[in-house]
């Protein structure tokens, strides 16, 4: 199977397991050399969807995402799991699209 595969929007798994708090995921997406600074269609690195500060909006984006694909999810456990995922793909060379331009 192809780790570094896009979804019609550009998002990769390591987009999906950062996003959703996957920290287990990336570590294992990484060790398989994933693209860690695959873009998605919004230009987007997966370090960029987990660099912003916690907030309502992403709270909600977040939630709205886990309905659509009919996930249970731990918001608590997502938010706690962000910086960690952020530290970890920098750790391995992680950017954000700004940091790439």
């Amino acid at each position: 199977a192809n780790i570094n595969r896009k979804n019609r929007d550009g998002n990769t798994p390591l987009h999906g397991a950062a996003f959703l708090g996957q920290a287990d995921v990336v570590a294992l997406l990484i060790k398989n050399k994933v693209e860690v600074n695959a873009r998605n269609g919004q230009d987007e690195t997966a370090l960029g969807t987990v660099a912003p500060e916690w907030n309502a909006g992403v709270q909600r984006i977040t939630q709205f995402f886990a309905r659509i694909l009919q996930l249970e999810i731990d918001i608590v456990a997502i938010k706690a799991a962000r910086p960690r995922i952020a530290e970890t793909l920098r750790q391995h060379g992680g950017k954000t699209s700004e940091q790439l331009k």
